[in-house]
């Protein structure tokens, strides 16, 4: 039996140390992908708080899901993160202004015992529907996300 190996290319967004392909990968070809290339998916905290920090990172990310390093989430509903990326839980989008930096913290969290992923909201969809980041735990490994994005697997 021959083992297929794909070939991406992986580019670093600015200088955040976050690398990006732009392919389609379920679950385990996204891990196989990272792992060629000596990276690792991101964390929850890293990618909320990477993608918060950095402007063209966050561009480039904009409308597109991806898979975490983590998998199963047992909370659900609305949080805002902090520095550490860490989640406090609020009511809802709607007991915060509706200014710019407090939409742009606001994470909607679906629990379930798939792999965690991450979409990164639109301005539209960030606008109307209230918040920037939607962490998933109901996508199968299975299905297929819009791009492979991890750090160095040195890289804390």
């Amino acid at each position: 039996m021959v083992k297929e190996t794909i070939q991406v290319e992986f580019r670093e967004v600015d200088t955040t140390g976050v690398f990006i392909a732009c392919t389609q990968a379920n679950e385990e070809n996204s891990k196989k992908l990272l792992n060629q290339s000596g990276f690792r998916a991101l964390t929850y905290q890293e990618a909320l708080t990477k993608i918060d920090k950095n402007p063209e990172l966050k561009e480039q990310l904009k409308g597109r899901w991806l898979y975490l390093d983590e998998k199963g989430s047992e909370l659900s509903g609305f949080y805002i993160f902090n520095e550490k990326g860490e989640l406090i839980k609020i009511a809802g989008p709607a007991i915060l202004k509706k200014g710019k930096g407090d939409l742009e913290k606001i994470v909607f969290v679906l629990k379930g015992s798939h792999p965690l992923s991450l979409l990164v909201q639109t301005d539209d969809f960030t606008r109307y529907g209230g918040f920037r980041f939607g962490i998933y735990a109901t996508y199968g490994h299975s299905d297929v996300a819009g791009v492979v994005v991890g750090v160095r697997c040195s890289h804390t």
